[in-house]
Formats: structure tokens, sequence, C-alpha cells
């Protein structure tokens, strides 16, 4: 039997909605509410520890944590490569996630240690100003509104073709404005970034322009035979 992806919502009302989008590839389920609470007999602060809360599993949510355990057993993680996760509903609901303090906390510190591992390339709109500020090469790339949306329509017409280039270009504007406005790890091109405006770019000549940038930082950090390290 195919394993397949939990995604945990907290109302059930949102359950069926996502179903239509996400398929069958999909287990959704609801936490009802918050899981998580402080406690009520206690403080729930560490004054002493930066005012760090304490949380517990509030008495009602006890069995949807134990149901919730229960399925997890059985299934795999996400699929990043799954399609269906490359829509413009997800890119919408994603950049909403994305403000959350506590997702930025869990991302930043799983990235940063992916980014231990030698050679990697990440690609992410915090990455050279928040997870690799010391990085070997930082890339920052824009591209004008109108050809970003005319570049993501080509993509989700494969998989929606009722799509409209308006609406892509509606959601990609909302996505930049959250993403640029958002108050933890907002999108930036830090200082010693490359900008890349790839508006007039076809992807050959973009893999050209990025592999001559790569070779000129390489061979100035570590010389002509950096290709043997």
């Amino acid at each position: 039997m195919n394993k397949k992806s939990l995604l945990i919502v907290e109302s059930p009302s949102k359950i069926k909605t996502l179903k239509k989008f996400l398929g069958d590839d999909f287990i959704i389920e609801a936490s009802v509410g918050h899981i998580r609470d402080l406690p009520e007999k206690k403080i729930g602060i560490d004054t002493e520890n930066q005012f760090k809360p304490t949380y517990i599993v509030s008495t009602n949510s006890k069995k949807v944590v134990q149901h919730l355990k229960k399925i997890t057993k059985s299934i795999s993680l996400i699929k990043l490569k799954n399609k269906k996760l490359f829509s413009q509903t997800v890119t919408l609901h994603a950049s909403e996630i994305a403000k959350s303090k506590f997702i930025r906390i869990i991302l930043k510190k799983l990235q940063k240690n992916f980014a231990k591992q030698n050679h990697v390339c990440i690609e992410g709109r915090d990455i050279g100003s928040v997870i690799c500020p010391k990085a070997d090469i930082k890339l920052f790339f824009k591209c004008s509104l109108k050809i970003r949306a005319k570049r993501r329509w080509a993509e989700y017409r494969k998989s929606n073709s009722r799509i409209t280039i308006n609406e892509v270009k509606k959601a990609l504007k909302t996505r930049d404005y959250s993403d640029i406005n958002r108050k933890h790890s907002p999108l930036r091109a830090s200082k010693d970034s490359i900008v890349i405006d790839t508006s007039k770019l076809s992807k050959k000549q973009m893999l050209s322009k990025i592999s001559k940038i790569v070779e000129e930082k390489l061979k100035l950090k570590y010389g002509r035979n950096y290709k043997r390290r």
C-alpha cells in the first residue's frame, strides 16, 4: 500500500475544500481548535529563562492528540516533489503560514542544520540574510511582475487549465507584499548578494550567467584548483 502524507488543519470545515485541491495523496485531519495551552494552575512562564512558556495538552484535546499520533505512525513525511503542492492556492496559504514566528524558528533550525553539509545550494526568501549569512555565493533574483506571472501561469496550466494569468498575477503580488512586510525573516536582498534580473533572460541564458558568476567567485576564494576540493 502506498504511504500517504498527512496535513493537519485547525478547523474540520476546511477539510472538504482542501481535499478538492490535494486529492487522495493526503490524509487530512483537524485538530479542532488549539491543542496546547498554558497551564491553568501555574504561571506557565519561566521568568528566569527569557520568559520561555510551558505548554500542556489541554484536557479537551487529549483524544484528538492520541488520534493524530496513531495516524502519523502509518504515513510518510510530506513529499515536497508532489506536483499538487505547486499551486496558486498552496502558495497563498504558504505565505500566511510563513508569517508565524513559531514556523520561522522551526524552519531556521532545520535549514541551518541542512546548510552545515558541504556543497549545498539552497533557495528561499531569507536564505542569504538569515539562514546562510556567510554563504560563499549569494544570488538574489528579481523579475518584472508581468513576466513572472506569465511564467508561473504556464506552469500552473499543466495541472489547472482554467486558471487565468490575471489570477496568477494577483496571487504573486499578494505573496510579494506579504513576504516583504512580514515581521519575522522578511524577504530581503543582503548587501553582499549579486542581484540578477531574469526578466529578459531565457533558461539557457540564465544558466550561462549563473555558471560564470559561480566560477569567478569560487576561483577568487579557493584559487584555480577549487574543483579538486
